[in-house]
């Protein structure tokens, strides 16, 4: 017989037992199910999915419901009445289904799975409705409040998957996933279904799903291994067809999957926040590029970049990339930023001021996809954008339709009445060119001309004897000169009569000296007789770079300005931009713009020296090239050999 000490001891360690099992079954019952709503958590809803995935259960319906803008309700509410929202809905949602048809789970966040064996598309629509029923009876308790309506809306895709073959649960909630992204972009509160019933479908969602997890795994390494780089789209003048600007798109070239289109992976580094530190990467790049390019005196067109609406809640982003072009030596008139229409729904007046920061640092600004989304003419007059890009829905549509075509005229009008770059995107046919010539807009878009290049295909673009037409290169170089005898006359000759017979009565010059723009030729002549006639100056071109527009020609460069009255010499590095207009057979200033580049790479008087020699050697042998040009005022650099 068991002493009595020895039952004590006995019943301890049978309610310590018990007691530990409880506590095995609490923690087992923590990780399987969801701490707020009492629901399974996604790893007991993947193992459910996984066993049920074998055929006999077949078909297998999965539901993937989100609230719509919970973030709102939240920021509204507060985050705890968020929770206990969720958890209402969590309660209430179990009435949906019975345990032998299927399980309900919460995936994350405001998302939850709803699991259906051996069902219908009826019966996964009739479930739908139940919860968008059970959604629109949510109630919130406010303190010193009566109860009130959440007034809340879930998105639903389903996915119903009815075949032989194996199936993964992170297949199936991708396709799950990717429907109800369909709804929301329908306009939210609405459910769709994807009936996954072809081999070649399922196998490619299958592939699908398993690179996108690849590449959300791998994003973070591929940035830090410089994995994207830009491929370049040039755009081209409606009129001369000739690339005026390109725009930048990133591609990802993956050592497995190869070169990755955007569409691949944007979306994945977006719901990360990656996003940020990839649209900077391959900013750099552009910049890092045009200034390749312009040291190899290659003509340089204008690039657009791309960028995330989170930089423009930064409020020292347009400064960010200043620093950037400095940092390089490239002038921001040679980059562009292009935003969507959809970046204003929120923080609108945020982003506005962000565009009026980049347009007076000289970038200038683009809107892309204009017509897609939330565009009205009435916008137009309200931000500060220099260019339109008319979306490429509108060219997909026939252009024999009267109402189609009279939008794009409309759009295309009021754009040019307000000063705007006018351009169409999408386009790749004969029909669709011959049309837009016909509106006068101004660039174009699309395959028609060029696809997305790498950069050493680009690079060959840029080049004037491979890429422009023989009369077009001529008109470049007849520009080039022009702008030459313009500084030439103001600074190193000190002719001002000749520089005058150049320039319009009222043009507007910035100089590198004056803060202050000066207006007009009287008082352009004053400031040179007090700032400019007693100095020994020369000039060393960097680049001189034309472009194309309906009613002037803009012309931007780099060049040294060298002061050899001080010795040492100074040199001055800068960046010029200049309006030209027809004046019968010869051209006239309207406008001279001169900045200071900060990183001045030309301190060393023997490297400008070496420089100028350069110059004169690449110059005279282009003259040689264009016998039908005038030949350039002489630099005057006298004392520099």
């Amino acid at each position: 017989m068991k002493s009595l000490k020895d039952k004590m001891v006995s019943r301890e360690v049978e309610e310590l037992r018990r007691e530990l099992q409880k506590k095995n079954e609490i923690i087992e019952m923590l990780l399987k199910h969801d701490n707020l709503t009492g629901l399974p958590n996604w790893e007991s809803t993947k193992n459910f999915m996984e066993s049920r995935l074998k055929g006999e259960y077949n078909p297998v319906g999965l539901l993937c419901v989100d609230f719509d803008s919970f973030k709102v309700f939240n920021q509204t509410y507060g985050y705890l009445l968020g929770d206990l929202l969720l958890a209402q809905f969590g309660s209430r949602v179990q009435e949906c289904v019975q345990i032998e048809e299927g399980l309900i789970g919460r995936l994350n966040g405001e998302a939850f799975l709803v699991v259906l064996l051996q069902t219908t598309p009826e019966r996964m629509r009739e479930i739908s409705e139940k919860i968008f029923s059970i959604v629109s009876a949510l109630t919130v308790d406010l303190p010193d409040t009566a109860r009130v309506n959440a007034n809340l809306t879930v998105s639903i895709g389903g996915a119903l998957w009815n075949r032989a073959e194996e199936m993964s649960p992170y297949a199936l909630l991708r396709q799950a996933d990717f429907a109800m992204c369909r709804a929301k972009r329908g306009g939210r509160g609405q459910y769709v279904l994807i009936e996954l019933n072809q081999p070649s479908e399922i196998t490619q969602g299958i592939q699908n799903a398993e690179m996108a997890m690849r590449l959300a795994v791998e994003m973070r390494g591929a940035l830090e291994m410089k994995q994207f780089e830009p491929f370049y789209q040039p755009l081209y003048s409606v009129k001369e067809q000739l690339p005026v600007t390109a725009e930048a798109l990133v591609r990802w070239r993956h050592p497995v999957y190869g070169v990755l289109s955007p569409d691949r992976f944007l979306p994945l580094f977006e719901n990360s926040g990656l996003i940020v530190k990839l649209d900077l990467y391959m900013f750099e790049c552009n910049c890092r590029n045009i200034r390749r390019w312009l040291d190899e005196g290659l003509n340089v067109l204008p690039v657009y970049c791309n960028f995330s609406r989170l930089h423009f809640l930064n409020e020292g982003f347009a400064d960010l990339l200043l620093e950037f072009t400095q940092k390089y030596r490239v002038a921001t008139r040679n980059l562009g930023i292009e935003i969507t229409e959809n970046m204003l729904v929120e923080d609108a007046q945020v982003i506005i001021e962000q565009m009026h920061k980049l347009r007076a640092l000289g970038f200038s600004v683009a809107m892309d996809d204009f017509g897609a989304g939330y565009s009205s003419f009435g916008m137009l007059q309200e931000l500060p954008v220099d260019t339109i890009k008319l979306d490429s829905m509108f060219f997909q549509r026939n252009l024999s339709d009267f109402k189609n075509t009279s939008i794009i005229c409309a759009i295309v009008a009021i754009a040019k009445a307000l000063g705007m770059t006018v351009i169409c995107e999408g386009i790749e046919t004969e029909a669709q060119v011959a049309f837009l010539r016909t509106i006068e807009c101004d660039e174009i878009q699309g395959f028609y001309f060029a696809r997305p290049m790498e950069t050493a295909e680009f690079s060959k673009l840029l080049c004037v004897k491979g890429g422009i037409s023989a009369g077009s290169a001529a008109r470049a170089n007849l520009e080039r000169i022009f702008i030459e005898k313009i500084f030439d006359a103001f600074y190193v000759s000190k002719d001002f009569e000749q520089f005058a017979s150049f320039v319009s009565s009222d043009a507007e010059w910035h100089d590198l000296y004056f803060k202050d723009a000066l207006q007009g030729i009287d008082e352009i002549k004053k400031y040179f007789e007090q700032n400019i006639a007693g100095k020994k100056l020369s000039i060393i071109y960097r680049s001189i770079t034309p472009h194309r527009a309906d009613h002037f020609t803009p012309v931007s460069g780099e060049a040294v300005l060298v002061d050899e009255s001080l010795q040492p010499p100074m040199c001055t590095n800068f960046y010029f931009a200049a309006n030209c207009v027809p004046d019968g057979e010869s051209l006239k200033l309207t406008k001279m713009t001169m900045d200071l580049i900060r990183a001045d790479s030309y301190v060393n008087l023997f490297r400008a020296q070496n420089e100028i020699r350069i110059g004169q050697a690449k110059q005279l042998n282009e003259r040689k090239n264009y016998p039908l040009t005038t030949p350039c005022c002489r630099l005057g650099l006298s004392g520099m050999s």
